[in-house]
C-alpha cells in the first residue's frame, strides 16, 4: 500500500467478481487504513467486472479491458 501510494504515475485497477484473489484484495483493503488511503489516489482508475474471472478469459471482456486501458492512456496524453 505504501509503494502504491508513493507511486506518482497512474494505476489501473481491474477487479473481477468471480475471483478469489480480487475478493481477498478487497477484504484487505476493507480492513487496512493504509490500503483505504491508497485507493483514494487521484491517479487511480478502477473498474469492477462482476462476471469476469481472474484473467478476464472470456472474449467479451477484451473490449472492457481495451476501453479501460485506452481511457487511462487518453488521460496520460491530456496530462
Amino acid at each position: 500500500a505504501a509503494a502504491w501510494k508513493a507511486f506518482d504515475g497512474p494505476i489501473l485497477l481491474l477487479l473481477s467478481g468471480d475471483d478469489y484473489t480480487a475478493k481477498e484484495f478487497l477484504e484487505q483493503v476493507g480492513s487496512s487504513p493504509a490500503w483505504a488511503k491508497a485507493l483514494l489516489k487521484h491517479k487511480l482508475a478502477q473498474h469492477h467486472e462482476p462476471d469476469a474471472d481472474h484473467t478476464f478469459s472470456e472474449t467479451r471482456f477484451n473490449v472492457v479491458i481495451a476501453n479501460c486501458t485506452l481511457d487511462l492512456l487518453g488521460d496520460l496524453v491530456q496530462g
